[in-house]
Parts: structure tokens; C-alpha cells; sequence
């Protein structure tokens, strides 16, 4: 350590390339170095690298799982959700920092001990380094868990101690992968099951096998681990020196996005476990010719019933799928309609989507679902039954192109119910350090889906955007409340209902927060990689998955159910053709429902953000002032 500290750089030559904020600036001389940078802007520089190594030595690792007494959540850690810092309690981390300081508090306190800096970084290493030690090892899985919340808690604290020193000593590219490494971690989900006589054979997927051996010698059943993420979306565009390269918690695809490294060592597709193989390796596989089969009735006299049919044939349509009808009410084809029947267990509900592989009588048809799961899914389908989909896994381009499979309903239940890997303790705190992260919406505007791009600007370029998936957050979101279904509960809960009710109103600020970076086509001038996206493509999905519900199905749970998921991820930068397109059914929907003032403030908000994006000459908003003068009267 004192051969480390001799070759250290002096403070004057820390400050070099250092810009003071302007409150440093204000401070007296002697709370300056002889070059004039002020000791409170290096010692925040410090802290700011400090997070950095920080975050990277935070990882997830089947070996936290293995041990029979890993039922730890970390009793006793706590923090609070609020992202001003205040009253964060980080456990005995031996940081010393209080995460309530406030902004001139936290300058006064550090001016005058320049000369123990070096000592406090030092101090943070060890700590780092002590919790790294029990996070590698596999045995402890309580105590390594307990580590591993506490270095979240830390982390969060640290941040907002960091936030408080109005110096930000992190670039605008690391604070973006840092918000994707928090939001991988949040969204990892753990299988743990049980295995006769299993051993660690390096299985493609990352999990972990062991055989349990106790003090008798006898063995027991070992436990199989499988930490499966969701990809929560990636960075696209833009030049960055070799340094921040080496130094990138990222790796680029062929596409040109720039991804979390473990979703491609251990990827689940976003929603899927199952491993990504290279499209080489499985060049032996057999592509049979695949198209949809939907089952419907010509004679169905159920509104709703035929209102879905025509929404799935339209849908079909529209993503160009091949697809076949069977007509239910068809004498000649009561034979083929019983067969269906019988594969999906369900009989006189139409639509039903299968998919047919084959032909003849070699035809094999796995049901896929009713109308609600073609509408969310049927975006997926396109590269699926272009063909090179070997049973569970659909082929790639290349090794790290995430891959994405299209489930059935019992598939995504089986998702769904997977719990999170994160302690409740270390989820809370990363949630707080996510929000803190983005609540700073100036450091993000130049990267968000709002981002301007001026014509001729030769810096176009170099320009670069953070998108993340609406679809993985709609799972946390899910995974986190499953009674937001109304025919599903949650299991039995493990902490308490204050805590529980914390990470939920933190979860749905930060799917509000991250509506600006859901992908709505809008890419850097200079970026030339992957498939054209069209123009406001999350904003029509999110459309297309709650029209259906909004229109046909009031006064229903559903229908309140869409409205708020509309609500929390409907991006507010969208086009001014897509808004008048969807306004007059949004005004459709709001008036099928009377008298329900959380409905009516829930559409007065969606109006108010399509009032931003739309010229007063285009809309005649007449219909929209009568139904509100006629509404307010019962507020």
C-alpha cells in the first residue's frame, strides 16, 4: 500500500483536468490547492471513481444460491426509498457517510481534510474488497447475500453523498451503463431446483450444479441454479475514446448496440431462459415450412368474440404473417375445428392462434393463445415462422444477438412466477439509486428519445441514444404486483407490508421515469446499424396490446388495467400523425365510462401530454373542452 501511495499523482496534478462547479469556485484560497482547484472538487472526483469500481465489483452469482440457509434477505438492512437521501441508514459499511448531508453541509465538512483523503478512498477499497471476498465465495450464501445488499445499500448512499458535493465526477456515458446495470440486476429472476447425484458441469446457460454432501457422508440432492435476465435494452450509436471501451460494462453487438456482457454469456432473451447458440451450430437443424392457423366462426353471433376476430385477422395482416382460417361453423371443417379443440382445451371461444409446422400429415399445430396474447405477442412471431426455429430456441445471426422466443400462455405464467434473485433490502436500494440516477433529466435530454438532432450538425455523428424495452420493465412490474390480475395472487409475503409497498411505488416511478428512453424509432443521424424501426413503435404496441380492452371491455377490470398501463409507459414524444390518429378512439374510450373521477384525471393526463405534439389548427378541441365542462360538474 505505501509503494501505491508514493507513486500516487500529488493533488495538484489530480486537479489538472478537473472543472470546478461553480460553489467550489466561491470558496476561500486557503480551501484550494496551490494550482487553485479546490480540495472538495478532487475529493468528489475520488468518490465519483470509487462508485465506479463500486458498481462494477456488483454481481449476481449462482454460488449465492447453493447454500441450504441462503433464505437470507438481510434483516435488519434498511433504506430509505426517497431519492433526496435522507435517513439512509447503510448498515456498518465503515464508509462514514451519511446520505442525508445536504449540498453546503456536505462542502464544509471536507474542505479542510485534504491531507486524510487518500485514507478515506483507501478505507472505501478495503470494504470493497472484503465484500468482494464474500461475494466469490460459495459456501456462505447468507452472509454473501448479506454482503451483497449491503454493497447496494452502500452504493446508494455513496451516490447521494456524491450528488450532495455538486460535483459529478461520472460521464454521461457510464451514468447510462450504470443505469443498465441496475435495471439488469433489478429484473434478474432465480430457478433453484433439485437434482439426484448432479455435479458442476459448465453448463452453456450459467447455471450452477452441485451435490450436497453432509457431515455423515451421505449424499443428498443437489441443487441446480439459474439466474436468468432480462434484456432491458442497450446503448446505440456513438464514438468513445479506447479507455472508456476497455473500462465499458458493455459489449457491441454486430448490430451496432451496445448490451450488459451477461446478457450474452447468460441471456434470456428478455423473456426466456433458454441460452442463445450461435446460427452455426445449429446450421444441422431441420426448417420446416410454418405458418399461423386461426380458428374462428363465421357464424358467431358474441360481439366481442367476432370484434377479436377481425382485431387478430387485422393483426395478422398488418405484420405480414402467413396464416390460415379454419371456419368453426363449416361442416367440412367440424373434423380439423374438434382436432384444435382438443389441442388447446378450450372449446366455442374464438379466436384461437396455433402454430402449424409441416404439412399434410405430417401437420403438427401447438396452440399459442386467444386474442389478448396474439395482441402482445404478434410482433415476436415474424422471425419465428420465417423459419430456423428449432423447438425452443430461434435461430441467430450471430452469437450475440439476443434472441427472443414467443411463449405460450403457460410459458409466460411459468416466466412470471420466477422470484426476483435480489433481496428485498438490495432491490429497495437500487431502485432508490435508478431514480436518483434519472432524476436528473437535463444530464439525459441529448440521449432520451426526445433528443434533437439539427440538420448539418457535424457532431450528429458522434451521437449516441440510451433505449430501453417497455416489455422487460412490464415484467418487473408484473413479477412485482401479480395481483394486478385480478385472477392471480402473489406468494405468500416474506417482509413487511411497509417494504413491499416501498419497492412497488418505486417500481411504477421508475417505468414513469424511463418512459422517454422506450425506442419510438428515432435513431442518431450517424447510426447505420440494424432494421429500419417505425416511426412511434412503442407508443403503437402499447396501443395495439390495451385498444381492445379500452373500447369493448368497460366497466371491467381490464378495462381500468389498460388505462393505467397506457398511464405509466405511453412514451410523450410522439409523432403528431399518431396522435391524431389514436384521439378520437381515446376520446371514444373515455366517454364509455361515466362518473369515475381516477378514470377521467388518468385521460385528462394523456390528453394534456398529446396537447404538446399537436398544433391547434390540426384538432378541433371543441369535443374535448364540452366533455370536460360536462364532467367537472361532479368532481
Amino acid at each position: 500500500m505505501s509503494s501505491d501511495k508514493a507513486t500516487a499523482p500529488t493533488l495538484a496534478q489530480e486537479g489538472l483536468d478537473l472543472q470546478p462547479h461553480a460553489f467550489h469556485l466561491q470558496l476561500p484560497p486557503h480551501h484550494r490547492t496551490d494550482s487553485g482547484v479546490p480540495y472538495i472538487t478532487i475529493h468528489a472526483q475520488r468518490k465519483a471513481r470509487a462508485i465506479w469500481k463500486l458498481v462494477h465489483s456488483i454481481e449476481l452469482t449462482e454460488g449465492l444460491f447453493l447454500d441450504s440457509a441462503a433464505d437470507d434477505n438481510g434483516d435488519g438492512l434498511d433504506v430509505n426509498n426517497g431519492v433526496n437521501g435522507d435517513g439512509v441508514n447503510n448498515g456498518n459499511n465503515g464508509d462514514g457517510v451519511n446520505g442525508g448531508d445536504g449540498g453546503n453541509n456536505g462542502v464544509g465538512k471536507v474542505v479542510n481534510k485534504a491531507t486524510t483523503e487518500e485514507d478515506d478512498i483507501d478505507s472505501d477499497d478495503e470494504v470493497d474488497d472484503e465484500g468482494e471476498e464474500l461475494l466469490i465465495e460459495g459456501g456462505a450464501g447468507s452472509v454473501s447475500l448479506h454482503a451483497l445488499s449491503k454493497k447496494c445499500i452502500r452504493l446508494h448512499t455513496q451516490l447521494t453523498s456524491l450528488y450532495s458535493l455538486k460535483h459529478n465526477g461520472i460521464s454521461q456515458f457510464e451514468l447510462a451503463q450504470i443505469v443498465l446495470k441496475v435495471l439488469t440486476l433489478l429484473s434478474a429472476t432465480v430457478v433453484i431446483e433439485e437434482d439426484d447425484g448432479a455435479v458442476d458441469n459448465g453448463s452453456i446457460n450459467g447455471a450452477v450444479e452441485k451435490m450436497v454432501i453432509n457431515d455423515d457422508g451421505v449424499e443428498k440432492k443437489g441443487r441446480k441454479v439459474t439466474i436468468c435476465y432480462d434484456d432491458m435494452g442497450g446503448i446505440i450509436g456513438g464514438k468513445f475514446s479506447h479507455e472508456e471501451e476497455e473500462d465499458s460494462m458493455l459489449v457491441r453487438l454486430n448490430d451496432g448496440r451496445r448490451v450488459m456482457k451477461n446478457l450474452v454469456s447468460n441471456s434470456s432473451g428478455g423473456q426466456n431462459d433458454a441460452p442463445m447458440k450461435d446460427a452455426a451450430a445449429d446450421d444441422s437443424a431441420t426448417k420446416q415450412k410454418q405458418h399461423l392457423t386461426i380458428l374462428i366462426s363465421e357464424g358467431n353471433f358474441n360481439n366481442t368474440q367476432s370484434s377479436n376476430q377481425r382485431s387478430t385477422l387485422q393483426l395478422a395482416t398488418d405484420f405480414g404473417l402467413p396464416y390460415k382460417t379454419i371456419d368453426g361453423m363449416d361442416p367440412d371443417q367440424l373434423q380439423k375445428r374438434n382436432e384444435l379443440f382438443g389441442i388447446s382445451g378450450v372449446r366455442g371461444n374464438y379466436p384461437q392462434v396455433f402454430l402449424t409446422r409441416g404439412e399434410g400429415e405430417g401437420e403438427v399445430n401447438e396452440f399459442l393463445g386467444s386474442c389478448e396474447w396474439f395482441e402482445n405477442n404478434a410482433h415476436e412471431l415474424g422471425e419465428r415462422l420465417a423459419g430456423g426455429v428449432k423447438e425452443e430456441v430461434v435461430e441467430t445471426t450471430s452469437v450475440e444477438q439476443s434472441t427472443r422466443v414467443a411463449q405460450t400462455s403457460e410459458e409466460l405464467e411459468e416466466d412470471l412466477a420466477r422470484p426476483f434473485a435480489l433481496p428485498n433490502p438490495a432491490r429497495q436500494a437500487l431502485l432508490s439509486v435508478v431514480l436518483l440516477l434519472l432524476s436528473k433529466k437535463g444530464t439525459w435530454r441529448s440521449v432520451s428519445n426526445a433528443a434533437l438532432f439539427p440538420e448539418g450538425d457535424p457532431s450528429n455523428k458522434d451521437r449516441w441514444m440510451l433505449l430501453l424495452k417497455w416489455r422487460a420493465l412490464l415484467s418487473m412490474l408484473l413479477r412485482t404486483a401479480p395481483y394486478l390480475d385480478e385472477h392471480k395472487a402473489g406468494a405468500p409475503p416474506m417482509e413487511a407490508s411497509s417494504m413491499r409497498s416501498k419497492i412497488l411505488k418505486s417500481t411504477v416511478s421508475l417505468i414513469r421515469s424511463c418512459r422517454c428512453f422506450f425506442d419510438q424509432g428515432v435513431r442518431p443521424p450517424g447510426w447505420k446499424g440494424g432494421a429500419s424501426i417505425e416511426l412511434d413503435a412503442t407508443a403503437r404496441a402499447l396501443w395495439k396490446m390495451t385498444e381492445t380492452d379500452l373500447l369493448y371491455h368497460t366497466h371491467s377490470n381490464s378495462c381500468f388495467r389498460a388505462q393505467i398501463m397506457l398511464y405509466l409507459f405511453h412514451p410523450s414524444k410522439c409523432s403528431s400523425a399518431y396522435y391524431l390518429e389514436v384521439m378520437p378512439k381515446w376520446m371514444e374510450s373515455w366517454r364509455n365510462v361515466d362518473r369515475c373521477p381516477e378514470y377521467d384525471y388518468l385521460w385528462m393526463v394523456m390528453f394534456s401530454r398529446t396537447r404538446k405534439y399537436i398544433h391547434p389548427r390540426d384538432h378541433d378541441w371543441g369535443a374535448l373542452r364540452r366533455h370536460l365542462l360536462t364532467q367537472c360538474g361532479y368532481w
